[in-house]
């Protein structure tokens, strides 16, 4: 197992919109996968979500146990990034705008892309439409299904995906957040559309939507499956 703490570096990348993503990159100290990176999305930035979110540090954690390199940011307004709540939309083009600034400055090919709460909403329509091609793995964790993204607004969840790419859902049976039969009700929906793709649901009995005193199982879980799924060694 590699225990050697990753080199880690804040940036900030500029954006089409003339604001600023505050990220942070942590890079292995290992020999790493020169051709991959895991970006992590933090959840709801009107209720104290950001990227060192514990959910978020923990999905890191997995990754840099398999030497990939990860990088995580602050949506817009939040942090050191600059700009406003962009209602979902400008979110998913902060996301956007960090994978585009990986492909230019490190010519990553594949991507590990992981969200949590509001983040997995992100990560999840941002995979629908762009980038397919590069995404190894997608995972989202405690996605919102049947909650609104804001007074106004519904989370949609894409019900049908491009490429190949396996989708895991991590999901707590207590959540007090959301309802944890409609991410059931949504993992099976996905599966019955699309029969071909690996598609997993973790499942946590008890736990709650952030994963209180769960978040080493949590690792756990995710660790199995990705090792079984890509053949990973740490």
């Amino acid at each position: 197992m590699n225990l050697s703490k990753p080199q880690a570096e804040t940036i900030l990348i500029e954006t089409k919109e003339d604001n600023t993503i505050e990220c942070k990159i942590s890079h292995p100290k290992d020999k790493h996968k020169q051709n991959q990176i895991a970006i992590i999305c933090h959840p709801h930035p009107l209720y104290d979500g950001n990227m060192d979110n514990k959910v978020v540090i923990t999905l890191k954690r997995i990754f840099d146990s398999f030497s990939i390199p990860t990088i995580r940011f602050n949506f817009r307004g939040i942090g050191n990034s600059s700009g406003q709540y962009g209602n979902g939309v400008g979110e998913q083009n902060d996301l956007i705008e960090v994978i585009d600034f990986m492909n230019q400055k490190f010519n990553v090919p594949q991507i590990w892309l992981s969200g949590f709460s509001f983040g997995s909403f992100i990560v999840a329509n941002v995979s629908k439409h762009y980038f397919s091609s590069q995404i190894i793995h997608l995972t989202l964790v405690a996605p919102p299904i049947d909650v609104r993204l804001d007074a106004y607004t519904k989370y949609i969840l894409p019900s049908i995906f491009p490429e190949s790419f396996p989708i895991t859902i991590v999901q707590g049976s207590d959540d007090e957040v959301l309802s944890s039969s409609s991410v059931k009700d949504y993992y099976h929906h996905i599966k019955d559309n699309d029969k071909k793709r690996d598609i997993n649901m973790i499942w946590l009995d008890k736990a709650s939507h952030f994963f209180h005193g769960r978040l080493i199982e949590m690792q756990n879980e995710l660790k199995t499956l990705y090792k079984l799924t890509h053949n990973l060694l740490d």
